[in-house]
């Protein structure tokens, strides 16, 4: 498990040195505390164990996902990356990264679907996201979209990007496991970030 907890907490600014993982909750010692966000996320992860292929598994620090597992009783054989996603409103899709989901239906946060992934948008514009067909409709006609948190993908995946950075190495640049990994999944050939990529790399060759 990877639980990257870097960053300047500029909402938390005292959280800056130890890490946003190590943040303690507000459960005081008498109802079985001191827990700290680390604690929380393992225990909340935990059922996803027996439904796992080995492999790496990758979340926040600061966020906490609710979910009903109960659908998935047995480990997949599925060679790849696995991803959760949380229906949210548009505005909050405009901060994170959508799915672009295949048979793309309007959900329910206690409903746990398995879908295949057509295309990972990356903080994308509310215009960006209904071109690409990120958005639903909920129940009451709402639009809405599937935003990203954790994801785990298998050790033949891990073997792959390690045989890429071999070929690679040094990396120039840093990269985002977000928007430079997951924007590069899902089933459709034209890909907005793919494209996007070699617009850029174009325009510096000339």
């Amino acid at each position: 498990m990877i639980i990257h907890s870097g960053g300047h907490s500029k909402r938390l600014p005292s959280h800056s040195c130890s890490g946003k993982i190590f943040s303690p909750l507000p459960i005081l010692p008498t109802k079985g505390g001191p827990y700290q966000m680390l604690d929380l996320k393992l225990a909340i992860y935990l059922p996803f164990l027996s439904t796992m292929e080995p492999g790496i598994f990758i979340t926040a620090s600061d966020d906490i996902e609710v979910f009903s597992i109960n659908e998935i009783k047995r480990k997949r054989n599925s060679d790849g990356v696995t991803a959760l996603a949380h229906p949210s409103s548009l505005k909050i899709g405009t901060g994170h990264g959508v799915y672009v989901l295949d048979c793309q239906t309007s959900g329910s946060p206690s409903t746990t679907e398995i879908r295949a992934c057509q295309e990972v948008l990356q903080k994308p514009t509310v215009a960006l996201m209904k071109e690409r067909g990120a958005t639903v409709r909920d129940a009451k006609g709402i639009e809405q979209v599937y935003s990203d948190s954790a994801f785990w993908f298998t050790s033949s995946v891990s073997k792959k990007l390690l045989q890429f950075y071999s070929e690679v190495e040094p990396l120039q640049n840093e990269l985002c496991v977000y928007g430079d990994f997951l924007t590069f999944l899902g089933s459709k050939e034209d890909k907005y970030y793919v494209s996007q990529l070699q617009r850029a790399k174009q325009t510096r060759a000339n």
